[in-house]
């Protein structure tokens, strides 16, 4: 009788030391998920803000180049119309 009450004592002890065991798992698992979540958040908005960097500087390189290319643009402009202004004097004479 004894050994069958030492018996069941030890398998409910067990029991309730798995039961707590598995209680601090999950709750570590929910720690870590939750951790995990706030570090892809940070990585996530740290990302976008480079990327927004990297975008504006984009931006601003093709407003230089687009600057740059009317500069161009309007000399040859220039250019050519003082050749065509050599061209038609030179057909006048």
């Amino acid at each position: 009788m004894q050994t069958q009450s030492r018996e069941e004592m030890n398998k409910k002890a067990t029991i309730e030391r798995l039961e707590v065991q598995d209680g601090i798992w999950i709750e570590q698992m929910h720690h870590s998920l939750e951790r995990t979540k706030k570090d892809a958040d940070a990585n996530k908005i740290e990302r976008f803000a480079q990327m927004k960097a990297e975008l504006s500087r984009v931006n601003q390189d093709f407003e230089a180049e687009k600057a740059r290319t009317e500069v161009r643009k309007r000399e040859l402009v220039r250019l050519n119309a003082g050749k065509l202004e050599n061209h038609r004097r030179y057909i006048d004479k």
